[in-house]
This record gives C-alpha cells, sequence and structure tokens, in this order.
C-alpha cells in the first residue's frame, strides 16, 4: 500500500478518491508494475551469474574501495547535460536516449577501476566491442568517465560548449593532482570508450526514423488529433521502432486495450470524460500545485489573444535525472555508485518510453481535450497544457513507475525533498520514491493536468 504524507497544504485533508474502476488509471498501475517488474528483472538481481540473462552490475556482497567521494563530478556533468537538453528544446522520447547513452558511457568509464561491478557489455543489447583500458597500467577513471560523458554527450545535443565547458572546468580541478602520463593515457581511454558507445548508439535506428514519413492524423471520431493549442505534429510517432536497451521486444508487456470509445452519454467512455471534466472545476490549490509541479513539457506555450511566448524547461526523463541526483546525494553515494544510479535509471527510462510509445500510437486514442470540446464543452481548457502525442496510455506513468523502482531497488527507500509549483519555486512536500510514483499516476487521472481520462 503506497501512502502520501505532506507536510502542509489542503492535500492534507483532501481524501483522496478511489477510481480503481476507470481503466486509465488501471493501465498507469499496470504500466508502473510492469516498469516495476523489468527494472528488478533487469537491474535487481544480485549475486547471479551473468549467463541467466539478467544485468548485473555490481557484487552487493563485496565494498567498493572508498577514496573519498568524488560524486559531485557526474552530478555536474549531468546539470550541464540537462541545461543543454532544456535549452535545446529535445522532445522527451529524444532527451530519454540522450540522458541514457552519456550516463552509459559514464558507468562504463568508471566499471573498469572498480572490480566488484559489471560492465553492461553483453548485457544491453548490441553493446559489445568495447576498447580494454589495460588494467596493467594506472589511469585515473575519474578523467575517463568526464571525457567520455562529455564525448558522447555532445555528440546528441546542439549546445555542445555547455558541456564543454563543464568538462573544462572539473578537468581543471583534477589535473594538479595527476601525473601527465596517468592524465593523457585517461583521456585517450575516455576518448576510445566514447567512440565505441557513440558507434553502438549510431546502429539503434535513431536516424532511420528521422527519414520516416510525418504521422497522417487518422480519419475516425476515436483518432488522435492535434490539441491547442498549438495544433502541433504528433510527437516522435515511430519512436519505438528504435533498438530497445533491455527489454526483448517492444511488445512485451503489452496491456489490454483502452475503454472502448463512444460518444454515448451512458457509455463508460463518456462518463469517464465527464468525471474528467467535473473534476477539473474544482482543483485544489494543492493538487494545482502537484500538477505544476509533474508539468514536464519542454515547451510550455501561454497564448494571449494573436501573442504566443514559449517557456523551456525540464522534460520527463530529466525529471527523474534530477531525481536521481537528489537520492545519490542524500545517500552519500560514491561515485561509480551514482554513475551505476544514473545508467541504470537512463536504460529503464528509455526502455519504458519506447513501449509506452507502441502502445500509444497502437491504440492512437483521442485525448480528453478533444473529446470534451467535441460532445461536452466547446470552451473547456485543461489546467496545462496537453502532449502532442496519443491519449493512451500514460507516458509519465510509465517512466516515472520504472525510475522510481530503479531507484528503490539500487538505492533504497528514502525521503527527499522536492520543489512544487514549477521548477524553481520552493519545495513543501516529502516524498518517497514510490509516493512520488503514486502521485504521479493518481496526477493523470484525477485531472490535475488533464491529460488522460
Amino acid at each position: 500500500m503506497l501512502v502520501c504524507h505532506f507536510h502542509k497544504s489542503e492535500v492534507m485533508n483532501h481524501n483522496l478518491k478511489c477510481i480503481l474502476t476507470i481503466e486509465n488509471f488501471k493501465m498507469g498501475i499496470r504500466w508502473i508494475l510492469i516498469g516495476g517488474f523489468l527494472t528488478v528483472v533487469c537491474w535487481g538481481c544480485q549475486g547471479q551469474s551473468n549467463n541467466t540473462g539478467h544485468v548485473k552490475t555490481s557484487d552487493r556482497s563485496s565494498q567498493e574501495p572508498i577514496q573519498g567521494n568524488q560524486s559531485f563530478l557526474l552530478h555536474q556533468l549531468n546539470d550541464a547535460l540537462s541545461i543543454a537538453v532544456i535549452q535545446d528544446g529535445h522532445k522527451p522520447p529524444v532527451a530519454s536516449r540522450i540522458y541514457a547513452y552519456a550516463n552509459i558511457a559514464a558507468y562504463e568509464a568508471m566499471v573498469e577501476g572498480h572490480p566488484h561491478f559489471k560492465s553492461l557489455e553483453s548485457q544491453l543489447n548490441a553493446l559489445s566491442g568495447l576498447p580494454d583500458p589495460q588494467s596493467k597500467k594506472q589511469f585515473d577513471y575519474r578523467v575517463s568517465m568526464i571525457q567520455t560523458f562529455t564525448d558522447v554527450g555532445r555528440e546528441l545535443i546542439y549546445r555542445k560548449y555547455i558541456l564543454d565547458s563543464t568538462k573544462a572546468h572539473l578537468l581543471d580541478t583534477l589535473r594538479p593532482h595527476i601525473s601527465d602520463a596517468v592524465y593523457e593515457r585517461s583521456i585517450d581511454y575516455g576518448k576510445k570508450l566514447a567512440s565505441s558507445i557513440k558507434r553502438w548508439a549510431a546502429t539503434d535506428g535513431y536516424e532511420n526514423i528521422q527519414k520516416m514519413p510525418n504521422y497522417t492524423v487518422a480519419d475516425s471520431a476515436s483518432a488522435w488529433q492535434p490539441t491547442p493549442p498549438t495544433y502541433g505534429e504528433a510527437c516522435e510517432p515511430h519512436w519505438y521502432k528504435i533498438r530497445l536497451f533491455a527489454m526483448d521486444s517492444i511488445q512485451q508487456f503489452n496491456p489490454p486495450p483502452p475503454t472502448p470509445f463512444s460518444k454515448e452519454k451512458g457509455s463508460a467512455f463518456y462518463q469517464q470524460a465527464m468525471e474528467v471534466y467535473n473534476f477539473s472545476k474544482d482543483v485544489s490549490k494543492g493538487q494545482e500545485e502537484i500538477a505544476w509541479f509533474w508539468n514536464d513539457r519542454p515547451s510550455n506555450n501561454q497564448v494571449q489573444g494573436h501573442m504566443m511566448s514559449t517557456k523551456r524547461q525540464i522534460s520527463p526523463p530529466g525529471h527523474w535525472v534530477n531525481i536521481t541526483h537528489i537520492a545519490c546525494k542524500k545517500k552519500d553515494l560514491s561515485l561509480i555508485r551514482s554513475a551505476e544510479a544514473y545508467a541504470m535509471v537512463g536504460v529503464a527510462f528509455a526502455d519504458a518510453i519506447k513501449a509506452n510509445w507502441y502502445t500509444k500510437y497502437h491504440y492512437n486514442l483521442i485525448r480528453p481535450v478533444t473529446y470534451i470540446n467535441r460532445y461536452i464543452d466547446s470552451s473547456w481548457t485543461p489546467l496545462l497544457e496537453t502532449p502532442m502525442f496519443p491519449e493512451y496510455t500514460s507516458a509519465h506513468s510509465t517512466m516515472s513507475g520504472a525510475s522510481a523502482v530503479m531507484l528503490s531497488t539500487l538505492i533504497d527507500r528514502f525521503l527527499l525533498r522536492c520543489s512544487v509549483g514549477g521548477n524553481d519555486e520552493p519545495g513543501l512536500w516529502r516524498y518517497s520514491l514510490q509516493e512520488s510514483m503514486r502521485d504521479r499516476y493518481e496526477n493523470r487521472f484525477e485531472n490535475w493536468q488533464a491529460y488522460h481520462v
């Protein structure tokens, strides 16, 4: 049983409605449990041999050598990467790919210096041929990690100077304490490893889907349509065709179909839309704050008359990278364990979003704003702008479920301070990982954002 504990606000006295009979809410739970099962199967089976088919990163019965906590190096790199992803305006699926490859690269750079941790080579799909650092020679794997992360990350973003400046600052911090031979050897290894990771990334199908035709809006009453205020094109309709990191197939965890579409007032579909519509008229301040906290649209558009302004902000994958940062600092994890956490969470949400995208474009279901405007109230608008992809099932719930269970598996349960009401306002709540996961999928249905029925 998952229970939310809030410090203050109206939500303390709000009795959350029981909505287990609502199909999409159940699907949100299903995806969270599936995502969690995937991450536990892939990453949480410790102490087994590598021939089991389970990805294994460390032997938990052994302790890594501790030489002072240097995890700030990777935290700062991920912070810089997030700034670049935000300023570039990458869509959530693309952002998930960027974070995953950069952090897998960082983990691989560190793992050779920590014998109780296992490389992901031959564990992740098609990852092979990584260079041997010639471990008999001395390396500073922190330097290799910085080089590898930045080389891979800058390959995937536009504003490369953001990572370049962070790399220069971090290397300048380490350089005076490392001999010339070790430093140059470590830089060289980082470059070779980055080249291998980039070659691997180049074969995942991303370039191919960029050449595929744009999405054609279906001529069906139940089909997704571009939504206000921008009525933009469908987001990455071919994303599920990209190679998976750990799952066996894109349909490995297919959910049941959504509630059958119907315009009839007595139908289950109509009643779900009405529940969203009615709930949206009485959203409490606390619920609205939570909705804004989870508002992870990379581009927020505000329209006033003929004027539209756009605000760049973090995406769902970036949100969970930030939570991973907080988790690692809260637990005072070492650099190698922080690298493990970032890499595993990245793989979890990257595969989760691919599987979710398959479901979304397979069922191609209409969004609440379109349905309500057509059949209930033509002037109704949701609290937040609706993302540009089909309704079923919830992408944020899928990614959040996989990410939360992954962190719980690696780091254990913990409390963290979250900011609410946007990405830059003072924190009001205290969450555990499971509590934030429940908050995420309840938020999807209860129209705190009004994205889903």
